[in-house]
């Protein structure tokens, strides 16, 4: 008999492929266990997880603006990564973490690879309107910093000094730096480059005024 993991490993498989088929036309796109879009200045992305332990299949929507990328990589010197494909902002380690705006557990007894892909393309057809409804009255930046996750451990530090940035809060940007980089705040999320932390590159970056027209409104 075939344990439950390789049997959920089949039906992931299985249920991936479909769902590659399914989207064609739809302007999602499939890398691995993930969908991802560019539309109207965000990157879109949903993350697929199955269980191999029983039968849930884990959703997580998740967004952030394009231009935050942009703002990383020209700190960090990487400004080659532009040139990239759209699934780079998703996959790679030097990229923004997105902003999670909604989970959700599918999931049943016996639920099969056609129920699992048709409640996934109902899940991505909703996707701009649960957008629109999470940012009505307020923006990225804001909703970010009030993310438990970062309230509690930093878990997007990155993401939101650079969005910081891209709001034009530039005088912001550069204090909640300098507070990483000093460690007068704690963060779970630490990257560097070429053995310098971002926190560091940023707070020069800032203080240059280098190429920041691209980036700020």
């Amino acid at each position: 008999m075939e344990s439950i993991a390789k049997q959920r490993r089949v039906f992931e498989k299985e249920l991936l492929a479909t769902l590659g088929s399914a989207i064609k036309g739809t302007g999602w796109k499939k890398s691995g266990g993930i969908l991802f879009r560019e539309l109207n200045g965000f990157f879109y992305e949903i993350r697929i997880s199955v269980s191999l332990n029983d039968e849930k299949i884990c959703v997580t929507q998740e967004v952030k603006p394009m231009a935050l990328d942009l703002i990383l990589w020209d700190i960090l010197g990487i400004s080659e990564n532009r040139s990239e494909p759209l699934s780079f902002r998703s996959n790679a380690a030097f990229t923004c973490s997105g902003l999670p705006i909604y989970e959700e557990f599918l999931g049943k007894p016996n639920i099969g690879v056609s129920d699992a892909m048709i409640a996934l393309r109902t899940i991505a057809d909703s996707n701009e309107k649960l957008v629109q409804e999470v940012f009505s009255d307020t923006n990225f930046s804001t909703l970010l910093a009030q993310h438990p996750n970062q309230r509690e451990r930093g878990a997007y530090a990155v993401t939101l000094v650079c969005s910081l940035i891209n709001d034009g809060h530039l005088d912001a940007a550069a204090d909640l730096a300098s507070a990483y980089e000093s460690g007068e705040l704690e963060s779970c999320m630490h990257m560097s480059c070429k053995g310098v932390s971002f926190h560091c590159l940023a707070v020069d970056w800032l203080a240059s005024g280098r190429l920041l027209e691209r980036f700020t409104r």
